[in-house]
C-alpha cells in the first residue's frame, strides 16, 4: 500500500515537470520504474479521482483539475474551473491552439486550467509564473484598481527590463497599463518566442481571472489576430454567463 502511494506521488511529480506536455503511458511507467500492470492500475485510480487527465486520441496524460483545485483552493475557483473547462475545450477546437485560465496571486500568475491543441509544434508554459512575464499576469495587474496597482508596485516593485522592458519605469509602466485597459486585451511574447493573447473573465463586474490563447510566435503572424481576440472575448462571456 505504501509503495503504491509513493508511486502515485512519483507520477504526479513527473507530470508536473512539464505540465503542458502530455506524457505517454510508457513514458510514465519508465519514469517511475513500474511494470505496466501496476502503473495502469494507479493511473486508472488517479484519473477517477481527477488527479490525472487522459487526453483523447492517445495523446497522453496531464495533471488533472483536482491538482489545480487543491493548489488554488478559493471557493469560487473550483466553480470557475468546472464552468470554464468545456469552453476552453471548445476554443481550442476552433483555433487549434492551446488555451489557459489563470489568476493573480501575489506577484505570480497561477494556472488554473488549460487545454492542448493538436499541433505538432506546441507552446508550453508553467503553472506558476512571474506575472510581469505573461500576458495573463500583465492583464490581471493592469485591471487592478489604481490603489491596488500602487500597492502591488510598493510590494513587488516595477518590472525589470528582463521581465517587461516596455514597463520598466513608472511612466512607461503606467503607459502600458493604460494601453491594456483601453484595448481590453494583452499580447505578450516571451524570450522563448511564445506569444499569448489574454482577456479578462468577470463575475458580477469583478475581474476574477484571465483567459489566454498561447502559441509559437511564428504561427501568430499567420493568423487573424482580431478574430482570435473576438473569440477570446466570446469565450470569456460564456464563462461569465455560466458562473
Amino acid at each position: 500500500m505504501q509503495q503504491a502511494i509513493n508511486r502515485s506521488f512519483d507520477i504526479l511529480e513527473y507530470l508536473a515537470i512539464t505540465p503542458e506536455v502530455p506524457k505517454s503511458f510508457s513514458e510514465i511507467a519508465k519514469s517511475v520504474d513500474l511494470n505496466t500492470g501496476t502503473c495502469a492500475n494507479i493511473i486508472k485510480a488517479m484519473i477517477k479521482r481527477g488527479y490525472i487527465e487522459k487526453l483523447d486520441h492517445k495523446k497522453g496524460y496531464l495533471l488533472g483539475k483536482k491538482i489545480y483545485q487543491l493548489a488554488s483552493f478559493d471557493g469560487y475557483k473550483k466553480d470557475l474551473v468546472l464552468v470554464a473547462k468545456p469552453y476552453l475545450d471548445q476554443l481550442t477546437a476552433r483555433a487549434n491552439e492551446n488555451v489557459s485560465l489563470a489568476v493573480l496571486k501575489e506577484s505570480s500568475r497561477i494556472l488554473l486550467a488549460h487545454t492542448v491543441s493538436n499541433n505538432a509544434i506546441q507552446a508550453t508554459t508553467v503553472t506558476d509564473k512571474n506575472a510581469y512575464q505573461s500576458s495573463t499576469g500583465r492583464l490581471l495587474v493592469a485591471l487592478l484598481a489604481d490603489q491596488e496597482i500602487e500597492k502591488h508596485i510598493e510590494t513587488y516593485g516595477l518590472p525589470s527590463p528582463n521581465e517587461w522592458k516596455e514597463a520598466a519605469t513608472k511612466a512607461s509602466f503606467q503607459k502600458e497599463i493604460t494601453k491594456i485597459r483601453k484595448d481590453g486585451y494583452c499580447i505578450q511574447e516571451s524570450v522563448n518566442q511564445i506569444s499569448g493573447i489574454s482577456v479578462a473573465v468577470k463575475h458580477q463586474d469583478k475581474v476574477i481571472a484571465a483567459l489566454c490563447l498561447y502559441l509559437p510566435s511564428f504561427r501568430l503572424s499567420l493568423l487573424n489576430q482580431q478574430q482570435l481576440i473576438e473569440d477570446l472575448h466570446h469565450t470569456s462571456q460564456q464563462i461569465t454567463a455560466g458562473l
